[in-house]
């Protein structure tokens, strides 16, 4: 079981090593930058005004909209 345990330990290592070494190019430390300011919540009032006029959504939107907000208020 050991055996398993390092093994797995050791690929891990390595994956995370792999990985990190992408995050010293500054292009994607950018786009990733801006795929979270996106989350902040840019994208989703985009995607609500979107929906609320082409599929006139007006039900979903109102639903979304409180959910936000009792999201925002128990952070």
């Amino acid at each position: 079981m050991a055996a398993v345990v390092q093994y797995f330990d050791e690929l891990e290592i390595g994956l995370c090593v792999r990985i990190n070494r992408y995050g010293r190019s500054a292009a994607l430390r950018r786009f990733f930058s801006v795929v979270s300011r996106l989350g902040d919540g840019g994208a989703w009032l985009l995607l609500g005004a979107i929906v609320l006029v082409l599929a006139q959504a007006v039900p979903f939107v109102l639903r979304a909209a409180a959910i936000a907000a009792i999201g925002v208020t128990l952070y």
